[in-house]
This record gives C-alpha cells, sequence and structure tokens, in this order.
C-alpha cells in the first residue's frame, strides 16, 4: 500500500473524529497536526492503526499515537521521520514477526500534538510474553544502560503482577524509563500492598476510586517511571480498559459510561466525554482504487481512561480513543 493509500486511511478516521465540531471542541484545533504526526510515524503498510488521546478536563487537546503489529507488513517510513523511531521500526520489521501463544507484539510511537508540535516524543514496546526481547530492542535503540533498569523493575514486581510494556522518550530531555505492572493472577497482592511493595504511596480516596473503576473496566495498568535504580519517580498513571467489542462501552449505560461518570462525578472529567461517545462508530466505505472500487472499514471505540497521581492527588482523566482502518479483501467466488 503507498503512503497515499495510508493517508487516505487516516482521513477516514480524521472525518469521523472531526465532524459535528468535534476539532475545535473537543481536541482543540489539533487534528490537522496530529495528520502531520501520524504521517512522521506511520510506515506503509496494509492498516492503520491510531489511539487518539484527549483530556476530559481542562483546555481541549490531541495526542495521537502509531502502533503496529508485529505480524504486519510494514515499508519504510517518510523522509521526515524522527531517527529514533525509524530505528526502531527497522529492529521490528528485522527481528519479527515474533512467535507468540497468541499475544501480540507492538510497537508504538507517540506525538506530543496537542502541544502543536508533529514530531515524535516517545515510544513503546508491548511485548506481553516476549520479556526476552526489551533487551535486544533497548539495544538496537542505543539504550543498554536502560537494561539493568527493566530488569530492577521486573523483580521487583509483587506477588501475580506482570509488566507487558517498556518505553522511553527519546524527544524529552532526562526521560525515565516508563514500564507498567498490573494484576494476573488468582490470589495476586491486593492493591494497596502491591502499591506498597512497587514504592508508590496513595491514599484512601486514590485506593477507593481506583476500585470503584475496576468494577466497570476490563483491566488495570499501573504505569511508572523509574530512575537507574528501578525506583517510581514522580507522577504514576493509572489506565482502565474500556474495550468490548461486543458492545460500546460508552453508550448510555455501558462500562465506559459508568467509568467516565464516576470520574466526572470526582470532578477528574467534565461533560465532554459525550462528544467523544457520539464519534465511535464503524462504518464500510467504497474508495476508487486501480483496479476498481476498494471496499475498507473504519471503526472508532473507547479504549481506556487514564489519570495520573502526584503526590497523592488523582489528576484530571484523559480518554483514549481507538482508531483502525484497512482494506477488506474481495470475497473469493467459485
Amino acid at each position: 500500500m503507498s503512503a497515499v493509500q495510508r493517508d487516505r486511511l487516516f482521513d477516514l478516521l480524521y472525518g469521523m473524529l472531526a465532524a459535528k465540531g468535534r476539532d475545535e471542541t473537543l481536541f482543540g484545533g489539533s487534528l490537522s497536526t496530529a495528520r502531520k504526526a501520524f504521517r512522521r510515524m506511520a510506515p506503509e503498510g496494509d492498516l492503520v492503526h491510531a489511539y487518539f488521546e484527549t483530556p476530559l478536563l481542562g483546555p481541549p487537546a490531541l495526542d495521537v499515537h502509531c502502533s503496529l503489529e508485529h505480524k504486519q507488513s510494514a515499508w519504510p517510513v517518510d523522509e521526515d521521520a524522527d531517527d529514533a523511531w525509524r530505528t526502531a521500526l527497522d529492529w521490528f520489521r528485522e527481528e519479527g514477526p515474533f512467535e507468540t501463544q497468541g499475544e501480540e507484539v507492538i510497537l508504538m510511537a507517540e506525538a506530543d500534538t496537542g502541544t502543536g508540535r508533529a514530531s515524535q516524543s516517545g515510544m513503546y514496546l508491548i511485548q506481553r510474553e516476549r520479556a526476552d526481547i526489551v533487551a535486544p530492542f533497548l539495544i538496537a535503540m542505543s539504550e543498554a544502560e536502560r537494561i539493568d533498569t527493566w530488569q530492577r523493575f521486573a523483580r521487583s514486581l509483587p506477588r501475580g503482577w506482570h509488566t507487558s510494556y517498556v518505553g522511553f522518550f527519546p524527544g524529552r530531555s532526562n526521560s525515565l524509563l516508563r514500564v507498567n505492572a498490573h494484576p494476573t493472577a488468582v490470589g495476586a497482592m491486593g492493591l494497596e500492598e502491591a502499591w506498597r511493595s512497587l514504592g508508590i504511596d496513595c491514599n484512601n480516596r486514590v485506593t477507593d476510586l481506583c476500585r470503584t473503576l475496576l468494577a466497570c473496566a476490563r483491566g488495570l495498568d499501573v504505569q511508572i517511571d523509574v530512575d537507574g535504580a528501578g525506583h517510581p519517580q514522580g507522577a504514576f498513571g493509572l489506565e482502565f480498559y474500556l474495550e468490548n467489542t461486543a458492545t460500546d462501552p460508552l453508550a448510555d449505560g455501558g462500562s465506559g459510561a459508568r467509568a467516565v461518570a464516576i470520574l466526572e462525578s470526582s470532578g477528574l472529567a467534565d461533560e465532554r466525554w459525550r462528544q467523544a461517545a457520539d464519534a465511535c462508530r464503524s462504518r464500510r466505505v467504497s474508495l476508487p482504487g486501480e483496479h476498481g472500487p476498494q471496499s475498507i472499514v473504519v471503526s472508532v471505540r473507547p479504549f481506556s481512561v487514564k489519570l495520573k497521581v502526584l503526590d497523592g492527588n488523582p489528576l484530571p482523566a484523559k480518554l483514549y480513543l481507538r482508531g483502525d482502518a484497512g482494506f477488506v479483501a474481495p470475497a473469493v467466488t467459485s
């Protein structure tokens, strides 16, 4: 697929998000910058996967994330792509696809387009069951000194907890290593005990809010920035996953709607999430192609809500929408 086709797919997502004035009221007019950023990050391929991050309180804005699965075919990115991201994509293409038991290995980049910058600021390797590829990834990225940090953190995980990604921010000076942890096993260490084990300080308000949100979500990630000794520094994130392929979780009465209503009643979100809910839909469209009309499926759906906690106080929440677009293979006739 050419870069032109890739951009056409993204523009379909763009249109669904921007409709009904949402570009200004929900995203602060950032969609055009997000388009430029996505073009810098997204390789040519047969699918487009994007995540759109928007605050649920305060000035409207939008950050965009580009996601690539290890089984995807991918060709070089645009000439103005950031060097670190180009290196990551080269490694991903040359080393993958990776053998797994069903969990995708994913490479992700993000751009802080809400601040008006189209350059890529951070990247993540989501390896889930393949922790063994973290060290080779860091070496390929000239970040070998972070391997010990990663290993220290992995050894410190609470009982029954697991980690599935490692990230860093070459676009930010003096950035720390970002890691995550989440309970995965029956009998896993409880939240309060696990957070103490990880070196995270939480008060009762945060703990109670977390439990309430977990009742509406399908899972939780604790996202931590760790120093060279593997110790948490600064704010940490709590991400609650809403995605449900069977229903729209932001629809009235859906699990996502209940979760965001809790954030709204807690003063961490306002009513704008309802605008985001209106953007969540799936469509099949037809575009002209070299050999006739091409059928495309495009969808925007809720993925997660996230809030950061600093000095024991929860900060305003953010909503993540997942956007996917791809060509539908023509039916085979006998």
